[in-house]
C-alpha cells in the first residue's frame, strides 16, 4: 500500500498521519507494545505473543526480527542507546540489552524471579493487582521501561509489580532507587515510563496517579505535572516540549484517582511545554477512526521529526484494517 497523507485529519496543527507507511511482511504477532528509532532511522518495535523485536526501515519495509525465544511473550518497553537495543521484559522481571543484529549482550535481574513487594501476581486485572503492592522492593518486579542519560546511566521504571525508579551506572551497577506505593509526591501507582529531558531531568509517567513527576537524577523530587489522563509514554524534545500518550478510560474501569469510571474518555496525544503546561491536545472523534487512538502505549521521534505511536490495543483480531504503529509527519 503506498504512503499517503490525504485527508484533513491531523494530530495537531504540526503533524499529519502518514497512512500506509508500515508495509506488509515479517512475522505475525498480536500487538506492538512500544517503538524506538535507531541512529539510522530504522524503526524497532517490541511486540507481544510471541515476544520479539521487529525492525522496519524508514519506508516501513520489514528488515529483520530478533529476541524470539529470549524475550517473554509479553515484553513491554524498548529503548535505543548508542549501539544497544534495551528491552524491558516485564513478565521476565529483567532488562535485556541486544546488539542491532540481535545478539543478547547482557541481562539485569534474575529471569523469572520478581522482587518481594507483596504484590499478588495471580490477579490478572492490572488495577487490583497493582493495588495489592504493599511495599517498594529492589530491582525488579515487572519492569516497564528504561531511559538512558547522556553519561550512560540507566533509569528503569519498575512499575507493574513494584513502585520504584532504579538508577544504574553505565557499568550497570545499582546506584540508587526511589519511590513507594501511594499518591504523595515521590510515590507511585503504576510507574509506566521514564524519560530524560535535554537538561537532564528525570520524567516519570505515574500512570495510576494520572500525572508526570519530575526528579533530579538522584531522585530528589522537583514537581508534578497534573491534569493528565493515564499518561503511558512520553518523548521529550530538544526544545523542552514533551509529547505524552494518554490512554482512554472505559466505563467500569478502576482508577486510583477517580474511583470507578462512569463514561468513556477517549485516548489522546498531548504536547506539554517545559513547565508541564498543555500546549496542544489531540482527541479524535469516531468519524476520524483512520488514526484514532485507543491505547497510545509507546512513542518515538526520528531524526526527521517524524512521530511514531504504538497503539497496544490495536490488533489484527480487533481491527485488522488499522495499523498497530502509526506514523505522523511534520506539516511543511
Amino acid at each position: 500500500m503506498p504512503e499517503t497523507t490525504s485527508g484533513t485529519s491531523r494530530l495537531n496543527d504540526n503533524y499529519t498521519p502518514r497512512h500506509g507507511w508500515l508495509q506488509p511482511g515479517g512475522p505475525a504477532y498480536m500487538c506492538a507494545s512500544d517503538v524506538a528509532v535507531g541512529p539510522d532511522d530504522y524503526v524497532y518495535l517490541i511486540v507481544r505473543r510471541p515476544g520479539q523485536v521487529v525492525v522496519h526501515d524508514p519506508d516501513g519495509q520489514f528488515v529483520r526480527t530478533f529476541g524470539l525465544g529470549v524475550l517473554s511473550d509479553d515484553p513491554h518497553g524498548i529503548t535505543i542507546a548508542g549501539r544497544e537495543v534495551i528491552c524491558a521484559d516485564t513478565f521476565g522481571h529483567v532488562i535485556r540489552g541486544f546488539s542491532f543484529d540481535g545478539e543478547l549482550l547482557w541481562t539485569l535481574g534474575t529471569v523469572g524471579v520478581g522482587s518481594d513487594t507483596g504484590v499478588d501476581p495471580t490477579i490478572k486485572d492490572l488495577f487490583p493487582r497493582t493495588a495489592s503492592i504493599v511495599r517498594a522492593g529492589p530491582p525488579f518486579n515487572m519492569p516497564t521501561n528504561v531511559a538512558v542519560a547522556a553519561n550512560g546511566d540507566l533509569f528503569v521504571s519498575d512499575g507493574y509489580g513494584n513502585t520504584r525508579i532504579h538508577r544504574f551506572s553505565a557499568k550497570r551497577e545499582l546506584v540508587t532507587s526511589w519511590g513507594h506505593p501511594g499518591p504523595a509526591a515521590g510515590q507511585f501507582w503504576i510507574v509506566h515510563h521514564v524519560a530524560i529531558t535535554a537538561d537532564g531531568k528525570v520524567l516519570v509517567c505515574d500512570r495510576g496517579n494520572e500525572r508526570i513527576q519530575v526528579f533530579e537524577t538522584d531522585g530528589t523530587f522537583i514537581e508534578s505535572w497534573t491534569g493528565l489522563q493515564r499518561p503511558a509514554c512520553m518523548v521529550p524534545r530538544p526544545d523542552g516540549t514533551v509529547f505524552v500518550g494518554e490512554l482512554e478510560w472505559r466505563p467500569g474501569a478502576g482508577s486510583f484517582t477517580r474511583g470507578r469510571i462512569q463514561q468513556l474518555l477517549l485516548a489522546r496525544i498531548s504536547v506539554l511545554d517545559a513547565t508541564g503546561r498543555v500546549v496542544s491536545q489531540s482527541t479524535v472523534t469516531d468519524d476520524e477512526r483512520s488514526f484514532a487512538f485507543v491505547s497510545p502505549h509507546g512513542m518515538a521521534i526520528d531524526s526527521q521529526g517524524n512521530l511514531y505511536v504504538a497503539d497496544l490495543l490495536i490488533t489484527p483480531a480487533t481491527e485488522p484494517s488499522r495499523p498497530m504503529v502509526q506514523k505522523f509527519v511534520p506539516v511543511a
